[in-house]
């Protein structure tokens, strides 16, 4: 009987390879993929098939999609251990993730989890004594020497699987700091095909999603997963302290927004539909009403006549009205002072 593991699966070099490692050695794998909101904008259903089919050929014998979004929410709200660069509490996100891949472990009955980390290669959540830390939390959850990271496992104190035989020392490296060469000869060593760039796909550490998240979090304090789907979307203009408009960059947007809009929201368009979808969320004041109509005529073909007609729609539950008027486009300085605003109030 092969011996089981969990295989934390983000989608990276990184973790593909550790995954291929494990499966090569005739193990049980369970790759282990973790959901939250901020992992980009592509549709949740499409990555996990994406993935099963990736963890399948690379040898996994199965993969679970736990999701982890109220955590990862809480742990971006108030970190223990601080933010990264920008909004990324990258250490606290991932104790979430390992503690997920142990209670899977204890779930499917496996004997370790397993993890793509490398020593130094992330400033702030692969610090060598970053996964020290996490290693002495893991053995006060009960767990101590089962979590291997095959990648720089030779750098590390040795672990259950490698002291029990469970792992052959010839798949486990020595691999440190910031460079992906010698991953890059293992994948082609290992056949891996395909990986992404090592950008990641955390929404956290892009720095125009984190000032419009630092902008929400200063005027909403209560803000949740719905407010963040919106931040993945258009182009946002935070015009009060309880006013935010949200205006679409392409056509796939304007269908978002009208998928995103609830109870309470403003959409705006001009009446020949030939423009971008407008937003408005919170406090629809006249002037903020103003506001949303004069951009539905500049973000379209009909701004160089200066005037149109817009069609909005009031949403009140399962309610919808809706209104046609006639609207000033917005100059291209006054679109620049709206900036400035919006710069001004995300910043205090």
């Amino acid at each position: 009987m092969s011996i089981r593991c969990i295989s934390l699966l983000s989608g990276g070099l990184d973790s593909l390879l550790t995954l291929r490692l494990l499966a090569l050695q005739g193990l049980e794998v369970i790759a282990l993929h973790a959901i939250n909101c901020f992992h980009g904008t592509q549709p949740i259903e499409t990555k996990k098939e994406a993935l099963r089919v990736r963890a399948a050929k690379l040898g996994a014998a199965d993969i679970v999609f736990p999701d982890l979004t109220e955590e990862v929410l809480e742990v971006t709200r108030r970190p223990r251990y601080g933010y990264g660069r920008h909004l990324n509490a990258c250490i606290d996100c991932r104790l979430k993730t390992v503690a997920e891949g142990f209670r899977t472990m204890t779930e499917r009955n496996a004997a370790f989890v397993a993890s793509g980390e490398v020593v130094g290669q992330r400033p702030m959540s692969q610090r060598r004594e970053v996964l020290k830390l996490v290693d002495r939390l893991v053995a006060e959850w009960g767990y101590p020497g089962r979590l291997l990271r095959p990648l720089s496992a030779k750098l590390l104190e040795k672990t259950i699987p490698e002291i029990e035989g469970w792992v052959s020392p010839e798949h486990l490296h020595d691999i440190s700091g910031r460079g992906r060469e010698r991953q890059m000869r293992l994948a082609g060593e290992y056949d891996l095909g395909e990986y992404p760039s090592p950008a990641g796909g955390c929404l956290l550490t892009d720095p125009g999603f984190s000032q419009r998240l630092a902008g929400l979090m200063r005027f909403k304090p209560d803000w949740g997963v719905e407010d963040v789907e919106l931040l993945k979307v258009g182009r946002h203009f935070q015009i009060s302290p309880a006013s935010r408009v949200v205006v679409s960059r392409r056509e796939e947007e304007n269908s978002r927004l009208r998928e995103l809009a609830r109870s309470g929201d403003f959409l705006y368009i001009n009446a020949q539909q030939n423009g971008a979808i407008v937003l408005i969320r919170g406090d629809a004041t006249p002037e903020a009403r103003a506001v949303a109509a004069g951009l539905a005529i500049y973000y379209s073909k009909m701004r160089e006549k200066g005037r149109a007609m817009v069609t909005s729609w009031r949403i009140e539950g399962m309610d919808i009205s809706h209104e046609t008027l006639e609207a000033e486009a917005f100059a291209p300085e006054q679109a620049r002072e709206l900036e400035h605003l919006n710069f001004t109030l995300a910043h205090g």
